[in-house]
Formats: structure tokens, C-alpha cells, sequence
């Protein structure tokens, strides 16, 4: 567990100087209008891959009720969920997963009952 939070650290420090750059597409647009400051954001970043771990930054902002965010890997089958968030309001986590000689995959971040999906990322770890 301690490992993990130190990994999720580095990943988070990773992530937020990424998210400056993540695309508009991956974030829940609200209408223009007085009432989009009040209006739930959702982000979901671009995966990137460091020292064997895929990481992947979600967020929320302007949200009530619950949340669920998930980072996945397309297998021939299908997406396969490979870390699961989920939290109440708004906050902001990386998603992460081991994948030393795993071979090459694409992977994405979603929130999968809010219909926002992230960019997708393929590499080898």
C-alpha cells in the first residue's frame, strides 16, 4: 500500500503538469451561459507510461453525487479495466497500473456512466 501511494505521488506530480495540455475532447463541456461555472466537469487525461507504471490523471470539478473513473487496456476482446476510482464531488486522482513486460497496448481513461472518455495511448511497458 505504501508503495502504491508513493507511485500515485509521483504519477499525480506527473499528471498535473500534463494537464495543461490534455485536449478539450476529454473534458464533459458544459453550455456556455452563467450557469456553466456551476456545471460538472469531468476530466479524463491522457495515459502515459514511466518507470513500468501506466498512469492516467481523472478529475472532477463542479460535481455532486458519485463518481467513477476507470483506466483501461484494449484487448482483442474488448477494454479490460485495470484501475478503478471512484469517489463523492469533486477531486482528482491517478489512475495507475503495473505493466513491466506486459507487452504493447493502447490504453484510455474513462467515466464510464458519464459517457467522457480520454485520449488513447499505445506503448510497450
Amino acid at each position: 500500500m505504501k508503495k502504491r501511494l508513493a507511485q500515485a505521488a509521483v504519477g499525480l506530480a506527473f499528471g498535473l503538469a500534463a494537464l495543461g495540455t490534455t485536449p478539450a475532447s476529454a473534458i464533459s463541456q458544459a453550455a456556455a451561459g452563467p450557469a456553466a461555472a456551476a456545471a460538472c466537469s469531468r476530466l479524463a487525461g491522457t495515459p502515459y507510461h514511466d518507470d513500468g507504471y501506466v498512469f492516467a490523471y481523472v478529475s472532477s470539478s463542479g460535481c455532486s453525487g458519485h463518481q467513477v473513473a476507470v483506466l483501461e487496456r484494449h484487448r482483442w476482446y474488448g477494454w479490460e479495466t485495470i484501475d478503478r476510482w471512484e469517489w463523492d464531488g469533486n477531486g482528482g486522482e491517478n489512475l495507475l497500473e503495473y505493466c513491466e513486460g506486459d507487452g504493447t497496448y493502447t490504453y484510455r481513461a474513462s467515466f464510464p456512466f458519464n459517457g467522457v472518455t480520454g485520449p488513447s495511448a499505445r506503448f510497450t511497458c
